[in-house]
């Protein structure tokens, strides 16, 4: 049996700890790093706490992960990681078999976050993504529209035997109510809600330049939208108030899937708005947010992106307006309102394309494969 490592964080990864309980769940014979990337150094300012830290992060920890890599067979370093990338070229070194969680580009939501004017955090230059790209004997991307692309914004190429398609994952989730298509005298009041990071990706300017106008076609909605962070938050907030809504709009800074969002969406969400960025990036991947929307069978409205089109879930599946303008957003949404949508029937249609792409099941078919790729087994 080969041996198996584990690097990286796992807390908030729903991907990461999918490949933990895939390896809990059989008889493989594997290890994983008891100390994760974000092991946590003492803040006391002290002479002394100050020599443990730097024994502990220059000496201990380095030994500590070197000793693991040598006892090993098969090296991967989990998704949503950016720490310690020394341990993938240790590995190569070291002739063990290294698989890589791309995932997305460490060096593009650099960019990313620069445009919306947040500076917080490291930046990363392409040589970040291009050293985990070289180093690694198997990379794993979402999808191939996503392969395509941040290989060619970090101007790489990876030979196809390399690479290993696994796309998002998300729990199987509540079925929402959707009580506003279910009311059949059509006095009803849609809630429409987005959740999600306020940035440039998800074109929230755009979003609310769309609701905006539908209020000026109808008025027999409400919006809620879901932001966790409380400065990110307040300027959402703001752009709300600017635009001087007639309908009600909330602004929520503290809801997430982990403390209660989404039981709030099975019993009051009628129709979720996804991204409008007007980006390369946004109209190539997937979001977690469609993903999330079709396990909870929600009518969804959002841009189109080469992802989602791989995928179909243009098919009935998604409403896609044919451009980021204003009427173009707020007439599908309209359209989307007066469909006369069964929801029992809608929600198969989800359910059957969610089990079929994006559940754990379908993710232990992929992983098994690859492993069996990687290991010769």
């Amino acid at each position: 049996m080969k041996k198996v490592l584990l690097a990286g964080n796992i807390i908030g990864s729903y991907r990461s700890q999918l490949i933990i309980n895939y390896f809990s769940e059989r008889n493989y014979d594997y290890m994983f790093s008891i100390l994760p990337f974000n092991f946590i150094l003492s803040d006391r300012k002290g002479f002394t706490f100050r020599i443990i830290n730097f024994i502990l992060k220059r000496f201990f920890i380095p030994l500590y992960y070197v000793f693991l890599i040598i006892n090993c067979d098969i090296f991967i370093y989990l998704s949503m990681n950016s720490q310690h990338i020394w341990t993938i070229k240790v590995a190569k070194w070291m002739k063990k078999i290294v698989v890589f969680d791309f995932y997305l580009s460490r060096y593009l939501v650099s960019i990313e976050n620069k445009k919306v004017g947040q500076q917080q955090g490291k930046t990363y230059e392409k040589e970040f993504d291009i050293t985990c790209l070289k180093n690694s004997s198997k990379i794993i991307f979402l999808n191939q529209s996503e392969k395509d692309f941040y290989l060619d914004i970090l101007s790489y190429s990876v030979p196809p035997n390399r690479i290993e398609i696994i796309s998002l994952k998300s729990p199987i989730r509540k079925k929402a109510k959707l009580l506003a298509f279910r009311n059949i005298n059509r006095q009803r009041i849609f809630n429409i809600c987005w959740w999600g990071k306020a940035s440039q990706l998800h074109g929230i300017e755009n979003m609310l330049n769309g609701l905006k106008q539908l209020e000026s076609i109808r008025t027999d909605f409400k919006v809620n939208l879901f932001e966790n962070n409380r400065n990110r938050a307040l300027h959402l907030a703001e752009q709300v108030n600017a635009l001087g809504f007639v309908v009600e709009i909330n602004v929520h800074d503290s809801l997430t899937f982990v403390n209660g969002l989404e039981e709030y969406l099975v019993n009051n969400c009628d129709i979720s708005l996804g991204s409008f960025g007007d980006t390369r990036m946004a109209k190539t991947v997937l979001m977690n947010k469609v993903v999330d929307t079709l396990s909870l069978g929600i009518p969804m409205v959002t841009q189109a992106s080469e992802a989602i089109f791989e995928f179909g879930l243009n098919e009935d599946i998604l409403w896609i307006p044919k451009n980021l303008s204003s009427s173009s957003i707020s007439s599908t949404l309209n359209q989307l309102m007066e469909y006369n949508l069964i929801p029992n029937d809608f929600q198969k249609r989800t359910h059957t394309k969610f089990q079929y792409n994006f559940t754990s099941n379908s993710f232990e078919i992929s992983f098994e494969k690859l492993l069996i790729s990687v290991s010769g087994t």
